[in-house]
């Protein structure tokens, strides 16, 4: 996995600013040791379904958050309830092959 502790650390931080019972995924080419460069793919799995704008206002407090800590970097958020059936190609890749970070 080739993300740096601060980066880590922010993520754990950012992550409190969820629902209770939500965990966090990174996926994508981050999690590859052997590839360079790439933007952040984080899968946010939350308990429940949100409308459309209360994931907005989550998903722009939850990358802020990130940013404070770590300065602006490109982070790529998707969601998915827990439970719910999501055929999504990218959430299906993030279930094979995310690593949970909280």
């Amino acid at each position: 996995m080739r993300l740096p502790e601060t980066t880590l650390s922010a993520i754990h931080h950012a992550a409190r600013l969820l629902p209770e019972g939500s965990h966090v995924y990174l996926f994508g080419s981050r999690v590859d040791d052997t590839r360079r460069g790439g933007d952040i793919d984080l899968w946010l799995e939350l308990p429940s379904p949100l409308d459309a704008l209360a994931l907005a206002a989550l998903c722009s407090r939850f990358v802020a958050a990130i940013w404070q800590q770590v300065g602006r970097q490109r982070i790529d958020v998707v969601f998915s309830a827990a439970g719910e059936a999501d055929d999504r190609l990218i959430i299906e890749e993030a279930r094979r092959n995310g690593v949970k970070l909280a």
